[in-house]
């Protein structure tokens, strides 16, 4: 029996010797209590006359609760009429209850052997089912019940012998006796208080707190005295398991703590779909082009508020691993078998959990460089281009370039929130390689406009705490992952998702409107159609360049054949031009998702060329992009060393040339 169990049992006992002990509220039992005693006096008058007196001074004491003086006159009455049973029953349930159990199973037994009757078999039952002095066995409990089973055969109508059984059965913790006696007292004394007593004993026992609430409603509304009513309401309310009662409270703040998560994806939606609206109300003219200001606030309002309940979630999905672990450990306590392994699996997963959450909180990642720095020193067209387009969109000018291998065009901004402050953050700007193949100069400088707009709009400023949740997410993420915790079951995993999946609706909602306003600022610093060129290149280029990767990594590995520039190399078998193509319709037309953070292509080139203005052309805007470098050849094969030791690294090894060894 588990300790709550055990303090339950022994309130609830505590209540029904209370209820037991008293005088009856309702008058039908104080009229039966008389009518009783009335008539074993008439007993004892007949049989002895001078112990009737004594008789009554011992009902009296006993109604006293003074048990001592009762047990001493009813001694003295069965010395007077040693064959007066009600005396020696009474006598040895006294004695039972007041730490003479022994004695007073001896004494039980012998007035039941003077006299078998249904009063007797009780009093055997409730001395051999007392505690004081000794806690009943098995087999004396299942006497005991035996016992009053029977009585209550003979008497089925007595709603005393009924009271009786509902104390012997709680005793027993029989919870079947408990409802048949608690349906009996129901049926034939449904006005007295002491029957819905003994119908809350049931339902604690079968676990039925809502029934057990309404019993001792029904018995406090008949005359059950407060006191007694306060000990069962205690008794009932202990009566919850820990687990349900702690976890009922760990659930309504879970379900807050889903609202709240809900109201941030629905903002988050309400603000996507407010800026596609702003989007289309876009004045055409330039006066707009740094317009949105609002709701661009509001998004950042938004953001930092997910920012702050993302930190403020973490303590509670923490708890709730922990209490969920630690529950199912204790349910397997309570079944009474421990399978070990599983026990040990459950805390390698609370505890990976824990860990991997506290790690990604506190862990500080140091900015890594995006690609290979270019020194502008050494490519002055380049720098000057870089120059001028910031001169035109009105901000300052990158501080560093960088080059990567792939398609990519971004900008970025390093440095602590004191600089991001003072203004004097590092400003970056990374070029794909692979994008710039047949780019010319005008459509090239309308996407570094582009991303020198994400700079005017302070896009890339601030918005450090954003980062900071999504960088703790993905560490979680992969602190889970590598350790076998990312699984359904585990409550860590599962905020995870959910809340990377919100925190991105919101935070990409915010990216689509600053890139709408980039275009903008791109748009009327080179004209729509140069915008419109460089992204349709950038789509294009990005698909024909992963075709042109694939297949010429695929060619390469497989046949062993070197790799000296992966820019150059010409594959045996290419990707069909018709397939190229659809997939480039595919992509400027594809709809986006909520989780997306660009506009759909074609809207994107279709917005800017509804923009109402018109840039003077320059005489070299048709010159290839990478005129502006001063060794095509030279960064083509740095950048092939890069992807060759990015392939070393997973274990696959490219020759640079024919001679190399393999």
């Amino acid at each position: 029996m588990t300790v709550a169990r055990s303090f339950v049992l022994l309130v609830l006992i505590a209540c029904a010797l209370l209820v037991s002990a008293r005088p009856a509220v309702a008058a039908s039992a104080e009229q039966r209590r008389v009518a009783w005693n009335e008539k074993l006096t008439e007993e004892l008058r007949k049989e002895k006359p001078e112990a009737v007196p004594i008789f009554r001074e011992a009902i009296e004491a006993s109604e006293r609760t003074d048990p001592t003086r009762a047990i001493a006159l009813l001694a003295e009455v069965s010395a007077l009429a040693p064959r007066f049973t009600p005396a020696m029953r009474r006598r040895a349930v006294l004695l039972a209850h007041n730490g003479r159990r022994l004695e007073g199973i001896e004494l039980a037994r012998q007035a039941q052997a003077l006299e078998d009757t249904p009063e007797n078999a009780v009093a055997v039952a409730l001395t051999l089912i007392s505690s004081d002095g000794g806690a009943p066995g098995e087999r004396e409990k299942s006497e005991a019940l035996g016992l009053v089973r029977r009585a209550t055969d003979r008497l089925p109508s007595d709603p005393d012998m009924q009271m009786v059984r509902c104390e012997v059965a709680l005793r027993a913790e029989s919870v079947s006796d408990l409802d048949v006696s608690a349906e009996a007292l129901l049926r034939i004394a449904p006005s007295e208080p002491e029957s819905h007593v003994c119908a809350t004993f049931a339902a604690v026992m079968r676990g039925d707190r809502g029934a057990a609430y309404d019993s001792i409603a029904t018995a406090r509304r008949l005359g059950l005295d407060p006191a007694t009513v306060d000990r069962l309401t205690r008794a009932v309310d202990a009566s919850e398991p820990p687990l349900f009662r702690w976890g009922k409270r760990l659930l309504a703040v879970f379900a807050l703590w889903l609202v709240g998560l809900a109201v941030l994806f629905g903002v988050g939606g309400a603000l996507s779909a407010a800026t596609l609206r702003f989007v289309r109300q876009l004045s055409p003219d330039e006066g707009a082009t740094r317009g949105g200001g609002p709701l661009r606030s509001l998004y950042r309002a938004v953001i930092h508020a997910a920012s702050l309940y993302y930190y403020v979630s973490l303590p509670l999905v923490l708890l709730l691993s922990v209490l969920l672990g630690g529950g199912l450990i204790l349910a397997f306590f309570y079944v009474g078998r421990i399978p070990i392994y599983l026990v040990l699996v459950i805390i390698s997963i609370v505890g990976f959990s824990v860990v991997s959450v506290v790690k990604s909180i506190f862990m500080r990642t140091r900015d890594v460089d995006p690609g290979l720095s270019v020194d502008l020193r050494k490519h002055p067209r380049l720098a000057a281009v870089v120059e001028e387009v910031a001169a035109r969109v009105g901000t300052r000018i990158v501080d560093r370039v960088y080059l990567t291998p792939h398609t990519d065009i971004a900008v970025l901004e390093r440095g602590s929130m004191l600089r991001q402050l003072r203004g004097t953050t590092e400003r970056c700007l990374v070029l794909g390689v692979g994008v710039l193949d047949g780019m010319t100069l005008r459509p090239f400088k309308a996407i570094l406009a582009h991303e020198y707009g994400h700079f005017s709009n302070r896009d890339t400023a601030g918005g450090g705490m954003a980062l900071s949740v999504r960088r703790s997410l993905l560490l979680t993420a992969i602190g889970l992952a590598q350790r076998g915790a990312a699984a359904w079951y585990n409550p860590a995993w599962l905020f995870v998702l959910g809340f990377q999946r919100t925190f991105l609706r919101i935070s990409q909602g915010a990216s689509r409107l600053q890139e709408v306003m980039a275009d903008r600022i791109a748009a009327f610093a080179y004209g729509p159609e140069a915008f419109a060129s460089g992204l349709s290149h950038v789509v294009r280029r990005s698909i024909e360049f992963d075709a042109h990767v694939n297949a010429t990594l695929g060619e390469v590995v497989d046949k062993s054949r070197p790799l000296a520039n992966l820019y150059r190399y010409e594959p045996e078998e290419k990707r069909a031009e018709t397939a190229i193509e659809d997939s480039v319709t595919s992509a400027m037309e594809r709809e986006p998702s909520p989780y997306d953070s660009h506009p759909k292509p074609v809207d994107r080139v279709r917005w800017v060329r509804e923009l109402a203005t018109s840039v003077a052309p320059a005489e070299d805007d048709g010159q290839d992009v990478w005129s502006l470098f001063a060794s095509r050849e030279e960064i083509e094969q740095v950048m092939t060393n890069e992807v060759r030791a990015h392939l070393a690294e997973q274990g696959i090894l490219v020759r640079s040339d024919a001679t190399e060894a393999a």
